[in-house]
């Protein structure tokens, strides 16, 4: 799917609606997503989660996994989404928030107008008639804040994280049912060998800053792979 992201502006989209669905459709060949840390302790319950590499920067990004091969997402079939909880970053559409072209450390939102929800006749309102900002628009703008307040945290924790070298490669090795082995490389993953040897006070400035919940539920949920093993082969 091909996106038309443009700056959100009350008078071009004065009358534009949002029709309300379930299906996640955008993502149906995703075969990850961005989380915050705040969201790992859900995700752990359904989603295997990892850490990436940015391509452009370098930089690690927390993802939880949807497929084993690329434009696959096993949590997607018939338009419905087969697991409770699903991340900010897909309930976020079809809208986006960047930084703002205009002003320094400002945000603007953005909507994908090629988006099948985005039309004139059904659903939700953005404005009201005095072309105030409609009860809809003021949770998506609260939504997405949250997502760049939780993005902040997270790269806060990853920083941690590198700081105590806490991140290793991790690959993924799958018995399929043919009796072949998939690979999956790209992934990192905390190292539970330099987390056990971590001292004392370290420790406990993780347990402070609630840190230590997260790495345990990044290292809990690798188990979900299990999950993707029986949504792939078992279906």
């Amino acid at each position: 799917m091909t996106s038309h992201l443009i700056p959100l502006d009350k008078v071009r989209h004065n009358l534009i609606k949002i029709k309300q669905s379930q299906d996640f459709n955008q993502v149906k060949n995703q075969n990850m997503s961005p989380i915050s840390a705040n969201e790992l302790a859900n995700s752990a319950t359904s989603y295997p989660v990892f850490f990436i590499k940015d391509q452009d920067t370098g930089l690690f990004k927390l993802i939880a996994l949807f497929g084993l091969e690329a434009g696959e997402n096993l949590f997607y079939r018939d338009g419905k989404w087969l697991t409770h909880f699903v991340p900010n970053n897909i309930l976020r559409y079809p809208f986006a928030i960047g930084r703002s072209n205009t002003e320094q450390n400002t945000y603007s939102i953005f909507i994908d107008e090629s988006s099948e929800r985005v039309n004139e006749t059904e659903g939700l309102a953005l404005y009201n008639e005095d072309k105030s900002e409609s009860n809809f628009l003021i949770h998506i703008n609260n939504l997405l804040k949250k997502i760049v307040e939780d993005d902040f945290k997270t790269t806060q924790f990853i920083n941690k994280l590198n700081e105590l070298d806490l991140i290793s490669p991790y690959t993924l090795t799958i018995n399929k049912p043919n009796n072949e082995t998939l690979k999956i490389d790209g992934l990192y993953a905390i190292n539970k060998n330099q987390l056990n040897n971590l001292n004392e006070n370290v420790i406990v400035e993780l347990h402070k800053t609630g840190y230590f919940a997260a790495i345990y539920g990044q290292l809990i949920s690798i188990s979900q792979v299990n999950n993707l093993i029986n949504l792939k082969f078992n279906r």
